[in-house]
C-alpha cells in the first residue's frame, strides 16, 4: 500500500480511486478501500480494516452468541471513539495550510447498545469501517499524510488499544455481560408477569433536558427505589442478584406533582427497549421490546387507517373505516397511531398527557350536555383503554397530574413524590368512590364494541429519486415528500435513520421485481415490517475473497450490510444502525404516497 500510495504523488484526485482495487494484506490487520471520495471537498472516503481472530485473541466466550457478539462489537467501537486521534500527526513532516484531509471521521456512540455497521465482530475477528478524508493539496493528490495515518498511526492504534492483551479483561467482561443480562431480563419480562422492571438503584435523571447522560449531581439525584409491593427479584444469566419494581400488564398510572419525576420515570422507560451501557444507570431497566410513545402530531400524513373505534359520526359520510388525511389534526393523528400499532402488534402504549391532545384523552360531562354524543365524532381514550388490554392484549402506562378519569380506571396507581415511588392504587379508588368522573359518565352508554382490524397492504409509491437523510428522523425523496419522524423519540440515533431509508429502498425495490414478475400479492404493514425484521436477524458471515470491495462490501458481512446494499444513493457500510421493532411499521404508515388498503 506503501508503494501505491506514493506512485500517486502529484496525480490528479481521482486517481484515488484505484485504490479500491486493492486488498492489502498485513501481518496486524488486513485493510480495503470500499469507497473512494470523488473530490478532496466530498464527504470522506471508507475503509474497511480487518483484525484476524488470531490476532485480536478474545476469548470465545465474548462473542459466542449474538448478544455478545453486539455488546463486544459496542465495546470496541467506544475504544475507537474515545481514543482514536482525529489528525494523527506526523512528528517527520511537516505541512502547509494547503493539504487538506489526512483526518479520521468516527461515529459518535449514544448511551444505548446497539447492533451496528461501524464494528462488526465473527468468530474472534473484528471488522472495523471508518471514515478517511484522503489527503490533496487543491485537487492534486499528496498522500504523505495519508501513508503516516494509514500505516504508521493506524498499526499502533490498534496494537495499544484494540487487541485483547491491551485491554482491562475484567472491564470487557463486565461491559459483554452487564449488556447480556439486560437482555435477558427483557425477553423473560413475560414470562415474569411484567411488561416493564426498573431496578433498584437506578439513576433515571438526565443531565439536561436535551441530553442523554446521566445526572451526576449527588445533591439532585435520588437512586431509584421499588414499592415493597412491586417488589421483583431476579437471578441473571451471569450470576448477579437483583431487584426493583416490576409493572404487571394493565393499566398503569403515574402521577404526582409536576417536576417531581414523573415524565421521567416514562422516559426511561421509554428507552427501556435497549440495553445501556454500564454506568449510565438505566442499565437493567427493561421495558417490552414493542412499546412505543403514542402522542400528538399534528400535521402527520395517515392512509387507509381504521379510526372507528376512536372517531366516528364525521361529517360528509366521511368512512372512519378506511380513513385518510395528508395533514391530521391531534386527535385524529393519535387515534391512527394506536390503531397503527395494534396491527403493529405492539403489546405496551405509553402516554404523557403533556403530549397528547387533551379532547382525545377525555370528554367532559357537561360538555356532553352542550354537544351531543351523536354530533361529537371523537370517542376519548378514556373509554377505551381497558377494551385496549382486554379485547387487544395492549398494556397502558400513562403519566397525568390532570386527568384524574384515568386513575378511576388504572389497575395501578404509582405516585412520584421527589422522585421516589409509592403505590396509591387503594387510595385513588377511595376518591374515585367520593367524587364522580366528569367524563365517565358521560361516555359508557352508546359506545360500540372496539371491533377487529383488517391488516392493511402496503403500495410504497415508486419513488426514482436520490434518497437522503440530511436531519435526524427525516427521509428526504428528492422532488418529492420527506418522510418526518423526528418525534419518535425511540430513534436515537441518525444512524437508525439512515437503516429505515435503506429499509424502505429495498421494500420499494423488491415490490417493483414482484410486479414485473406478477409474483405474489402486495405484503401487508406486518409482513413487510418482518421480512426487514428477517434480514436483520441474519447471522454474520465471512465475505467471500472474489466479492470483497464489489458494492462496497467488507471483510465480514453484517445483517445491516444487506440493507446497505440495497440503497444505490451512497450509503456507507459505517453509517448504519439497528433501529428498535416498531420503527418500520411507524415509518410506513407515515411516507407519503404510500397506499395502504
Amino acid at each position: 500500500m506503501n508503494d501505491i500510495l506514493l506512485s500517486l504523488d502529484g496525480k490528479s484526485y481521482g486517481a484515488y480511486r484505484g485504490l479500491c482495487n486493492y486488498v492489502f494484506n498485513g501481518p496486524l490487520f488486513n485493510l480495503m478501500c470500499t469507497r473512494a471520495q470523488s473530490d478532496p471537498y466530498a464527504g470522506p472516503s471508507t475503509f474497511s480494516l480487518y483484525i484476524h481472530p488470531e490476532v485480536a485473541n478474545y476469548p470465545p466466550d465474548l462473542y459466542c452468541n449474538t448478544i455478545r457478539k453486539t455488546a463486544l462489537a459496542d465495546y470496541i467501537g467506544r475504544i475507537i471513539e474515545r481514543s482514536l486521534e482525529m489528525a494523527p500527526n506526523d512528528k517527520n513532516r511537516r505541512y502547509d495550510g494547503s493539504v487538506k484531509g489526512g483526518t479520521f471521521s468516527i461515529t459518535k456512540h449514544p448511551q444505548q447498545v446497539i447492533e451496528r455497521s461501524d464494528v462488526v465482530v465473527h468468530d474472534g475477528g473484528v471488522d472495523f469501517r471508518f471514515k478517511f478524508a484522503l489527503p490533496a493539496r487543491g485537487r492534486t493528490i499528496v498522500p504523505f499524510k495519508a501513508i503516516h495515518a494509514l500505516l504508521n498511526y493506524l498499526p499502533a492504534f490498534i496494537e495499544h488499544h484494540l487487541l485483547y492483551s491491551a485491554m482491562d479483561p475484567m472491564d470487557v467482561a463486565k461491559f459483554v455481560f452487564c449488556v447480556e443480562d439486560q437482555k435477558w431480563i427483557r425477553s423473560h419480562l413475560n414470562d415474569n408477569g411484567l411488561v416493564a422492571f426498573i431496578p433498584d438503584g437506578a439513576i433515571l435523571s438526565r443531565a439536561a433536558g436535551d441530553s442523554d447522560t446521566p445526572n451526576l449531581n449527588r445533591n439532585r439525584v435520588v437512586a431509584f427505589k421499588s414499592p415493597e409491593s412491586l417488589k421483583v427479584s431476579m437471578t441473571l444469566p451471569s450470576g448477579k442478584e437483583i431487584q426493583g419494581m416490576g409493572i404487571p400488564p394493565g393499566i398503569t398510572v403515574i402521577t404526582g406533582g409536576g417536576y417531581h419525576g414523573k415524565s421521567t420515570l416514562l422516559r426511561a422507560l421509554e428507552m427501556g427497549i435497549y440495553n445501556h451501557i454500564p454506568g449510565d444507570g438505566r442499565e437493567y431497566l427493561a421495558t417490552d421490546e414493542t412499546a412505543i410513545k403514542i402522542r400528538s402530531e399534528d400535521g402527520r400524513w395517515i392512509e387507509g387507517v381504521d379510526v372507528s373505534p376512536f372517531i366516528n359520526n364525521l361529517p360528509f359520510d366521511t368512512n372512519p373505516t378506511t380513513f385518510s388525511t395528508t395533514n391530521a389534526s391531534g386527535s385524529t393523528s393519535m387515534a391512527a397511531s394506536i390503531q397503527e400499532m395494534v396491527e403493529g402488534q405492539s403489546k405496551l402504549f405509553l402516554y404523557d398527557e403533556d403530549t397528547c391532545a387533551t379532547n382525545f384523552l377525555v370528554s367532559d360531562r357537561r360538555m356532553r350536555q352542550l354537544i351531543k354524543r351523536e354530533n361529537e365524532p371523537i370517542i376519548p381514550l378514556v373509554s377505551r383503554i381497558k377494551q385496549l388490554h382486554k379485547d387487544k392484549g395492549v398494556s397502558s402506562i400513562m403519566v397525568t397530574g390532570v386527568c384524574f378519569d384515568f386513575l378511576d380506571l388504572a389497575d395501578l396507581v404509582i405516585e412520584m413524590r421527589n422522585y421516589t415511588a409509592s403505590v396509591i392504587t387503594d387510595k385513588a379508588k377511595t376518591i374515585a368512590k367520593d367524587y364522580s368522573s366528569m367524563s365517565l359518565d358521560s361516555v359508557k352508554d352508546g359506545i360500540p364494541d372496539y371491533g377487529s382490524l383488517t391488516p392493511r397492504q402496503v403500495l410504497l409509491p415508486n419513488y426514482n429519486c436520490k434518497v437522503a437523510v440530511e436531519k435526524h428522523g427525516i427521509i428526504n425523496f428528492k422532488d418529492h415528500s420527506e418522510l418526518v419522524m423526528n418525534l419518535n423519540e425511540q430513534l436515537v440515533e441518525q444512524a437508525m435513520t439512515r437503516s429505515i431509508k435503506c429499509g424502505l429502498i429495498y421494500l420499494i425495490q423488491q415490490q417493483q421485481q414482484q410486479q414485473r414478475q406478477r409474483q405474489q400479492p402486495l405484503l401487508t404493514v406486518l409482513d413487510s415490517s418482518h421480512a426487514l425484521e428477517r434480514i436483520m436477524d441474519q447471522a454474520i458471515t465471512k465475505t467471500p475473497d472474489e466479492l470483497l470491495g464489489k458494492d462496497k462490501r467488507c471483510f465480514l458481512a453484517s445483517p445491516l450490510d444487506t440493507l446497505c446494499l440495497a440503497s444505490p444513493f451512497g450509503q456507507d457500510m459505517s453509517e448504519l444502525s439497528r433501529p428498535p421493532r416498531t420503527s418500520f411499521i411507524y415509518a410506513l404508515n407515515r411516507l407519503r404516497g404510500t397506499k395502504l388498503q
